[in-house]
């Protein structure tokens, strides 16, 4: 058989789950994997990568089942410790996670490109799938808020719970940042691009917004999954910034702000009555269940995807 090579845009949970179902049906060399990279940050002196390692874990199988990010069975003596000093532990890094960190920030230092120590990092836990940084170039994803001004990505996601109201995002610096040579051939080439059911504006907006992805996204065949169940997002706040920037979160709202890129949206069963107004977008559609629950649900979504994309390239 014949398989098609998929490049997916991921960041968050829902990219994570999905990369994993494909990753059960497609061979590794098929499947690329490119990773927003605006959350990443420095914490306790280490480079975090949080949307990198929830696709590291993922496909390495130790991913923590319940959070659905961070270790499977980690502690967290270090930070525990770290509190007893009298600092503030609003990110909790469990010790597993720690020493992951350590050694990406460690050849980060040494002179190794984010891409780099990320294949280093893929090749110890063996994985074969390429997972990519966006960049690796240095630029945040910047939160602009009623209450706080401006905030970092992970102020206000961990610290501040993604509750203040959001005005506007900022992807600071994403002018000067270049997307990986990596990266971009990985879109040139594939057959199709896959958005993954992430934030749009969180995880997949700041790949598009790199100078020339948009250029080239919009020379091919792109597919994007709903990261929005009936009227919620699954996790996140997601459904919050729809509501946030004017949006009744829906598919509908989902075909909306993807309206320039994708070919097809596949939404949830429970948002079946807006695909006629999705259509009129000029977006086709595919219903099914995608809630991914469990791995076998994960894999089941993964496998109508690549029906979908077996009957497109035909």
């Amino acid at each position: 058989m014949k398989y098609p090579l998929v490049t997916a845009l991921a960041g968050g949970v829902g990219g994570a789950k999905l990369v994993y179902g494909l990753s059960k049906i497609l061979p590794p060399d098929n499947l690329n994997v490119i990773v927003n990279t605006g959350d990443d940050f420095d914490y306790c002196g280490l480079h975090v990568s949080p949307d990198i390692d929830s696709i590291v874990y993922s496909l390495a199988e130790i991913s923590d089942p319940i959070k659905g990010y961070g270790r499977a069975n980690d502690s967290f003596k270090v930070m525990e410790e770290i509190k007893n000093f009298g600092e503030d532990v609003w990110f909790r890094l469990g010790d597993l996670d720690l020493a992951l960190n350590l050694y990406r920030t460690k050849l980060l230092q040494s002179g190794f490109s984010l891409t780099e120590t990320t294949k280093k990092l893929c090749k110890s836990l063996k994985i074969g799938q390429m997972i990519l940084p966006m960049s690796d170039d240095q630029s945040y994803t910047k939160i602009i808020t009623d209450e706080f001004g401006k905030l970092d990505f992970q102020d206000y996601f961990v610290k501040y719970k993604f509750e203040p109201k959001v005005e506007n995002i900022d992807y600071s610096n994403i002018e000067n940042s270049k997307i990986t040579t990596e990266s971009l051939t990985a879109i040139v080439n594939a057959d199709i691009i896959v958005f993954c059911p992430s934030n749009p504006w969180l995880s997949i907006f700041p790949i598009l917004r790199l100078p020339g992805v948009e250029k080239e996204i919009l020379k091919k065949n792109v597919i994007a999954i709903s990261p929005i169940i009936g009227n919620n997002a699954v996790k996140g706040p997601a459904a919050k910034l729809f509501i946030d920037f004017g949006f009744v979160p829906s598919a509908l709202a989902v075909a909306e702000v993807y309206k320039d890129f994708i070919t097809y949206l596949i939404i949830d069963s429970k948002n079946m009555t807006e695909i006629p107004d999705i259509n009129k977008l000029g977006i086709k559609t595919y219903a099914t269940d995608i809630m991914m629950g469990n791995n076998d649900a994960k894999i089941r979504l993964a496998g109508d995807l690549l029906k979908l994309i077996e009957n497109f390239l035909q």
